[in-house]
């Protein structure tokens, strides 16, 4: 039912960037919603930034494909309308790829643009997850000074409290910081998946 309501709205409807998010995020179905994006940009080829936009987001968000991503932000900051930070993101994309710091924002600009509520959850829901991510690194700097005192990797994150390398664990929501025998720190959660490495 909703990819009928989804094919009904007319290319240069207002409505036409958001409802194709919305489908992407609703059912993971990249495929189609890359396909109405086209359809868009075919019928508003410099008419609309936020066709351009979202199509990138489509490649950096599912495909991981950050190089298509970066070309379709470079053409929506070069259109008129377009906000003052997307020449900034574009250059970033292309300098950095696909890292998390990148992401965060990349994200963070999308959740503004768009007005779907449930677009507006698995976007948030994402940048926690990439946020949690980027907590790993100052943990394993932690935990090399801990190897290097001791003469091995703590077993337990909570033993870097202990030694006073940290105040305290990071916290969020449905995942926790595990460490392995190599030094190695990750973010594991059973409800989300790994993305982007």
């Amino acid at each position: 039912v909703f990819f009928l309501l989804m094919i009904r709205i007319p290319p240069r409807s207002k409505l036409f960037p958001y409802t194709t998010l919305f489908r992407s995020l609703e059912d993971s179905n990249v495929g189609k919603s890359i396909e109405l994006l086209e359809k868009g940009i075919q019928n508003n080829p410099d008419e609309d930034w936020r066709l351009y936009f979202l199509q990138g987001f489509n490649y950096f968000f599912y495909l991981e494909d950050y190089a298509t991503a970066a070309k379709y932000i470079e053409k929506a900051s070069r259109m008129p309308g377009h906000p003052e930070y997307l020449p900034r993101l574009a250059a970033r994309m292309y300098a950095k790829g696909g890292k998390a710091d990148v992401a965060i924002d990349f994200l963070r600009e999308t959740y503004k643009q768009s007005e779907d509520e449930n677009a507006k959850k698995a976007i948030a829901e994402r940048v926690n997850i990439l946020m949690a991510k980027q907590q790993t690194v100052p943990l394993e700097n932690a935990a090399e000074a801990y190897k290097k005192t001791y003469g091995e990797y703590p077993r337990d994150l909570k033993e870097l409290i202990g030694a006073r390398l940290i105040k305290s664990l990071p916290e969020y929501p449905n995942g926790q910081y595990v460490i392995d025998s190599t030094g190695n720190v990750e973010w594991v959660s059973e409800l989300v998946p790994n993305w982007p490495q």
